[in-house]
C-alpha cells in the first residue's frame, strides 16, 4: 500500500443481491445473480489515497464509472503520527517494529471498517488502496462479456462469503506461495483459493463479521496489515486467482514500497 503523506478515504454505496447461488450456476459463466438478489445485497465501496496520487484514483473511478457516485474523506497521514502517543493510548503495540507508513496504512483500514461498521445496511465492504488498477489479464475476461461489468464480478465474488464463509477476500494478492493453493470454486474465470502468504492490501472485500474480527485482531496494532491477516484468530482469509487487482507503480518518498517493478502474485514462479 502507498504511505499516507495526505489520504483520503471514499465511500460508495451500491445495491447489489443476496446470496443464494451455487456453486455449479457460479461456474457457468452465466450470471449467477437475479436482480432481485441484486438489489436485496448493499456492498459499500471504499478507497484510501494520497493526495499526491488523487489524479489516479480520479481515473480509476472514471473507468470503471464509479466518480459520481464517490464521496472522498480525509484519512490518516503518516508523516503526522506520534507513536508514543499511540503505545499510550492503546493503538499499537509497544512490541511492534513497524515504519509510520505501515501504521498509518493498518490505522486507515480501520477507520474505513469502522466506517463500514457504522452504516447497518451494507453487508460488504470493497476496500481499495490508492495505487490499485486493473489487472490486464482481468480485462480480457471482462471482454468476452458484453453483460459484464466491474461491479457485477464483484457482486458474484461477494455471493461467496455465505458458503465459504470466508471473513475477506484479498483481490490483489502479491508474493503468495501459489503452489500451495486450495480451490474452493471459480467464478467467472477466476479461482477462489486459500493460499499462504497473501500480501498486498491494495484491493479486497470486508464481510461484516470479517471486519469486526478484523478490528479486534488489530487492537493494538502489532503488525502490517497485510502480514496480521495471514495468521489472525478466528479469521478466514481467501483470495482469487489470477489477481483482479494488481499495483500501479510508484516511487515516491511517501509509499511503504519504491517498486521498481510491480510486485508478483506468485513469490514461488515468479512472474
Amino acid at each position: 500500500m502507498l504511505g499516507f503523506n495526505r489520504q483520503f478515504l471514499f465511500l460508495l454505496t451500491l445495491q447489489v443481491g443476496t446470496v443464494s447461488s451455487s456453486w455449479r450456476q457460479l461456474e457457468t459463466g452465466e450470471n449467477s445473480l437475479t436482480q432481485e438478489e441484486r438489489e436485496n445485497l448493499r456492498i459499500g465501496i471504499f478507497a484510501i489515497t494520497l493526495d499526491e496520487h488523487i489524479g489516479h484514483v480520479n481515473n480509476f473511478l472514471e473507468k470503471n464509472a464509479l466518480k459520481d457516485r464517490a464521496v472522498i474523506f480525509p484519512a490518516v497521514r503518516k508523516d503526522r503520527l506520534q507513536h508514543e502517543s499511540l503505545i499510550a493510548t492503546g493503538e499499537l503495540g509497544e512490541e511492534a517494529s513497524l515504519s509510520p507508513g505501515e501504521i498509518a496504512c493498518s490505522m486507515s483500514h480501520r477507520g474505513v471498517l469502522e466506517s463500514f461498521l457504522k452504516n447497518e445496511s451494507l453487508s460488504h465492504a470493497l476496500i481499495f488502496e490508492d495505487d490499485a488498477e486493473i489487472n490486464p489479464m482481468a480485462n480480457d475476461v471482462f471482454a468476452k462479456s458484453e453483460d459484464l461489468s466491474l461491479m457485477q464480478f464483484i457482486e458474484e465474488l461477494a455471493a461467496t462469503s455465505k458458503e465459504l464463509k470466508w471473513d475477506a477476500l484479498n483481490l490483489g494478492r502479491c508474493w503468495a506461495h501459489c503452489r500451495y493453493d486450495k480451490y474452493f470454486t471459480t467464478v467467472k474465470g477466476f479461482d477462489v483459493v486459500h493460499t499462504w502468504s497473501s500480501l498486498c492490501t491494495h484491493a479486497g472485500l470486508f464481510t461484516r463479521k470479517g471486519a469486526q474480527t478484523h478490528l479486534r485482531n488489530t487492537m493494538p496494532i502489532r503488525q502490517a496489515e497485510d502480514v496480521g491477516r495471514q495468521y489472525a484468530p478466528n479469521f478466514r482469509y481467501l483470495s482469487i486467482s489470477p489477481r483482479m487487482f494488481v499495483q500501479k507503480e510508484n516511487r515516491d518518498a511517501m509509499s511503504i514500497n519504491k517498486k521498481v517493478k510491480k510486485l508478483p502474485e506468485c513469490g514461488d514462479r515468479m512472474e
